[in-house]
């Protein structure tokens, strides 16, 4: 059950209730393994292996699990804190984001936003291609539109490959700032 946005466990072997953030309190420690489909839990005072379906938040699970659909994640100091659907959700989970966050926008799968752009208006983060191809076909902003002066975005490859194609690759507008230090950027112009 959820009571308050947490998720209440009922250990089976001892018959301990508790919320999740509790877990040391009551002497519980819960070690949470990916197993594909689903993910288990174990119990370390009982020794009590659970299965259960992956919850997503943020399309995350607890278990690391990432939504199957995800085409970018978004990571803040090193841990993921989210995976989306969409490119411009994952850019809206960071547009807040100052240098001290060291945000990276990570793309899991090619992506194509035909004749639709990427418009970037403020943050500080870095995008990794991750060897995938980003592209679009915009001939007025381009793939990437950097549009603002709080607007600084790095583009690297943390892979072999990673490609931003189209009209403009990266239009770096209003004095958007832009750094390239990987990846290759392709387009009949450059903004």
């Amino acid at each position: 059950c959820t009571e308050a946005g947490y998720t209440t466990y009922t250990c089976s072997a001892c018959g301990d209730s508790y919320i999740a953030d509790e877990v040391e309190a009551l002497g519980h420690d819960l070690t949470y393994t990916n197993n594909g489909d689903d993910h288990s839990y174990t119990y370390s005072c009982c020794n009590n292996t659970v299965t259960e379906s992956h919850s997503y938040t943020n399309g995350l699970c607890v278990c690391g699990a990432m939504i199957s659909d995800a085409v970018a994640s978004v990571s803040k100091n090193g841990i993921v804190t989210g995976a989306y659907t969409t490119l411009n959700d994952a850019i809206q989970a960071v547009r807040n984001c100052t240098a001290a966050d060291k945000a990276v926008v990570t793309i899991l799968q090619d992506i194509a936003l035909g004749d639709s752009y990427q418009e970037i208006s403020s943050g500080v983060f870095t995008v990794d291609l991750n060897s995938k191809t980003l592209s679009g076909t915009n001939s007025t902003y381009g793939v990437l539109y950097l549009n603002g002066l709080s607007v600084n975005v790095t583009v690297s490859d943390s892979g072999t490959g990673g490609t931003i194609s189209g009209y403009y690759g990266v239009n770096a507008a209003y004095n958007g700032r832009v750094t390239i230090s990987g990846g290759t950027i392709s387009g009949e112009q450059s903004g």
